[in-house]
């Protein structure tokens, strides 16, 4: 189940958000370089910054994948 299929309702939406081990990524955009944290809602599994490009990129896709 997507968090979009929840739609409008904000105690589904809330129910969904707090499922255990639900692995949340925020990520802060810039222009030349991004940080990341990846982590559940209990702690933070990894942060991580990585530049504007495509092995850039890569680090982040295998910082997620090691962290699933």
């Amino acid at each position: 189940m997507r968090l979009k299929d929840y739609g409008r309702n904000q105690k589904k939406r809330k129910e969904y958000i707090q499922q255990n081990g639900l692995l949340l990524v925020g990520v802060d955009v810039s222009k030349a370089k991004h940080d990341a944290c990846i982590g559940t809602l209990d702690s933070v599994r990894c942060r991580i910054g990585f530049k504007n490009a495509r092995a850039g990129f890569k680090r982040f896709e295998d910082a997620i994948r090691k962290n699933i």
